[in-house]
Order: structure tokens, then sequence, then C-alpha cells
């Protein structure tokens, strides 16, 4: 009984559900199309071409697809490994938030914090992903608490400062909204000189500051201007043509909010109201609001309502606000949290870990069944079922994304098929070519890519018999000719 009053068993169980719930069933799901843009750009012949082809007309910076090439040199680029890079960032983060929130603020808001890490949905889900957000959220991760390791005392060491200008380029290299997360840093850092200087402390330095802010913006430039020699980005200029993205309402706060937690916008709500308002309403007057303004819970505070406050506000004329892209602000919110139950004395120590484990554990068991039901879109079952539903007289075709398709063609050991364009003059021409030589035909196409209506009426006339496959986020069409 007197180990559960330490931290230790509760970080362990921390650590085991993280490491598990992130590796078990990494090839489940299909890849998606996002991941199959990240798969199909890093599995590029030469590093070159995954800059020339792929991250020059991206929206995003390369560290993630750079990452990911060596990773495929080393591992291959099946499902399995493409996602295994974001779910070994995922289990780290939960020991980075650990570590090396551990000394600022002691082991009990180090495992409290760990705890929500390793149970949250958008660290387990982007965990999962072969995209950048789990790296960022690792990033992000450690640089925020980098940043602390200055607010709270290292502003004097060289070494603080080195150590939080290399996780600084590591978070923004991989995602523009890392690059957001650090300039907002950095804008703090000189505030915080001059608020210091103010009451007459000595902490820091206005050109140790300068020197962080000088090797972050060299570090930066050779992307900016390698981007800007090759025309630009869809950064600058595309964003508005995002349709999906729309700008935010007051209430997309509380989405966020149950985004971060467990994706139940009711348990979220209710992990939040035991988390946040119970104890404040048990300790009731005995709360006080910190003396100075440079403390480490309102540092955090200032980070998460400062950035969310200028992205909401740029949305409703760009709209950039995605929740994935605020998974940057995934650590500090984490870290208020347990330090707002550590100013409760009777949330002191383990008992805060045993009600974080407790409450993440139960939030984690309600949100896996649906989370591990099919929900991405179903790109291999519908090569699969291509695959499986073909013979000699068989042609198949594919109507967009072809090296998407490809990728899974060739997981089943296939040769990709020839593309054909989505309009009456190229239907009909395929028509005439394989009206002699195959007695069937199978068109694959992504969802919102479906045959053009006059292409289909005419298939559809020609053939004998006809039938759709309908897949998440995929589409097989059958025509039978003979």
């Amino acid at each position: 009984m007197q180990a559960l009053r330490t931290h230790w068993p509760y970080l362990l169980v921390a650590i085991l559900i993280g490491a598990a719930s992130r590796f078990l069933g990494l090839d489940l799901q299909s890849l998606w199309l996002d991941e199959l843009y990240s798969v199909v750009a890093s599995s590029s012949a030469s590093l070159g071409e995954v800059f020339e082809r792929w991250l020059f007309p991206d929206t995003h910076p390369p560290g993630y697809q750079v990452l990911l090439y060596f990773w495929f040199k080393l591992f291959g680029d099946s499902e399995v490994s493409a996602r295994s890079l974001s779910a070994i960032a995922g289990v780290l983060a939960i020991f980075a938030i650990y570590r090396f929130a551990r000394p600022l603020f002691g082991p009990f808001v180090a495992t409290s914090a760990a705890i929500l890490t390793a149970c949250a949905y958008p660290t387990l889900f982007y965990a999962q992903e072969a995209r950048s957000y789990s790296l960022l959220f690792l990033g992000a991760t450690l640089a925020t608490l980098a940043w602390l390791g200055l607010i709270c005392g290292d502003g004097k060491r060289n070494g603080a400062y080195v150590l939080y200008t290399l996780c600084a380029i590591f978070t923004a290299y991989l995602h523009y909204f890392g690059f957001i997360l650090v300039l907002f840093q950095i804008l703090y850092l000189f505030w915080l000189v001059w608020y210091r200087a103010r009451r007459g402390e000595n902490w820091g330095s206005w050109w140790k500051l300068g020197a962080i802010s000088l090797a972050f913006a060299v570090a930066y430039a050779p992307w900016i201007v390698a981007v800007w020699l090759h025309g630009g980005t869809r950064a600058a200029s595309g964003l508005g043509r995002i349709q999906w993205v729309h700008p935010p309402s007051l209430l997309g706060i509380f989405t966020f909010l149950d985004f971060l937690f467990f994706k139940n916008l009711f348990l979220s709500a209710l992990v939040v109201v035991l988390l946040v308002v119970v104890p404040l309403l048990v300790q009731g007057s005995r709360w006080s609001w910190p003396e100075r303004l440079d403390t480490p819970h309102l540092a955090l505070a200032a980070l998460v309502v400062g950035i969310y406050l200028v992205v909401f506000l740029v949305s409703q004329r760009v709209p950039i606000l995605i929740h994935r892209n605020l998974i940057v602000l995934a650590p500090a919110v984490y870290l208020l949290v347990a330090l707002w139950l550590e100013r409760f004395h009777w949330l002191k120590g383990y008992r805060q870990n045993a009600l974080m484990l407790g409450l993440c554990v139960a939030g984690f068991l309600v949100m896996a069944p649906g989370y591990y039901r099919p929900q991405k879109e179903q790109w291999r079952e519908a090569v699969h079922y291509a695959v499986e539903n073909t013979d000699s007289r068989t042609a198949v075709r594919v109507l967009n994304e072809p090296e998407f398709f490809n990728y899974y063609f060739a997981r089943f050991g296939r040769l990709p098929p020839q593309s054909v364009q989505n309009n009456i003059g190229s239907l009909k021409q395929l028509y005439r070519q394989l009206e002699a030589e195959h007695g069937r035909l199978l068109i694959l196409a992504s969802a919102g890519r479906e045959l053009v209506a006059d292409g289909r009426e005419f298939l559809q006339a020609h053939a004998r018999q006809r039938s759709q496959k309908q897949f998440i986020g995929a589409v097989v069409y059958e025509f039978s000719f003979d």
C-alpha cells in the first residue's frame, strides 16, 4: 500500500497503456489520402525528388517527410513501418513530458501530465497515423518544457538557451504551427526580460534572447528561401481555397477541448468538470491568485489563450484553425491541468495521480471501442476487392490519384493499372479499346471523384451487368460487357 502513495505505479500504468495502445493495430485500417501522400512522397527515389515534386508545392515544412524518407530507407515503406515512426514519437512524448516536467514541478505534476499524454485522444490517434502530428506533439512538448525551464530559473545558463533553440528549430521544421508556437514563446521571453528588469531582477539578457532569435532565423531561412525560389507555396496563397475549412465560431473552443481529451463531448465535459470545476468549488475561498505575472502557470495559460485567439481571429478571413494543427497546444494544456490540481491541498501528491489515472483510464475505455472501428478511407480494401475480382478478361483502370492506388497494388503484388480521364470522350475511347478483348471493366476512384454522369450512363447502357462497390472514401465501379 505504501507504494501507491508514490507516483511510480501510476506512471508505470500510464506508460504501459500508452505504449500498448500506440502499437496495437497499426495496420488495422488502411492509409487514407493524407497518409498516402506522406508515404508515396517519402518513397521517392531520391531526397531531391521528395523536395522538387512533393515538398515545394505543398503547404508544410520538410521536417517530417525528410525523417520519413530516411526511415523508409532503413525499415521499408509498409503500413506498419510508416506508422511506427509516429508511434515511437508518441511513446517518447510520454517519457519527455515526465522527464522534463519533473525538475520543474515535481514528480506528481509530471506524472499527471504523462497520464493525460498517454490516454488522451489526439496523442493516441496521431501516434497511429503516418503524418507529422505525433512528432509535432513531441516537438511541442520538448520546446514548451525547455521554454518553461528558461522561465523557471535557467535564464542565466547558456546550455538552457541552446537546448531551447534546438527544440524550437526541430518543432518549426515539422509544421508551420510549430513555427507559430516558437514565435509566441520567443516573444514571451522578450516580455519576461523586460518585466523582470522592471522588478529589479537580473534574469537572462537581451543579447541572449537576440542570439537564440538569430540562430532560429538563420536555421529556418534556408527553407523559406528555397520555397521562395520555387515560386512559393499554397501556404501563402491557397489556404483560402481549402473548401472544407470554415471560419470558426465561438463554440469552437468547446469542440477543441473535446478534441484534446477523449473526442466525446459528454465525457470530455465530465473530465473537465471533475478536474477543474470541482476542485475549485471544494477549495473555495482558500484559493489565491498568483502574486506575480511571470509564473509558469500564467505563462502556459498565455501560450494557450494567446495562440488560440490569434489563430481564431486570423481564421475569420483565412481559415487555418484546424484542431489537429493546434495539437501544438496540447502539452501546455495537459501541464496546466496537472498544475491546477497541485494547487489544491487535498489533491497534492499521489491523490492527483490516482484521480487523473482513474478518469483517463475510464475515458480511454469508453473511447477505445469506437476508435478501433473502421473510420478511415478504405483505399486498401478497394484495391483488395479489385484484385480478388480480377481475371484474365477483366481490365482495371484508376480514375484519380493513380500513385496512391498503385501503392496498394504493389503491396498485393500486382502491376499498377492504367489511368483513365474522367470525361465522356476518354470513357468512350476506353470502351472501344476493351470491347473486343475484355468482358469486364473495374474502375477505382476515391471519394468525391465519381464517374461523370454522362460517362457512367454510357458505360451502363453498353454493359450487360453493372454494379458499384462502395467503401469508406473509395468506390469500385463494375461493368460486364459479355
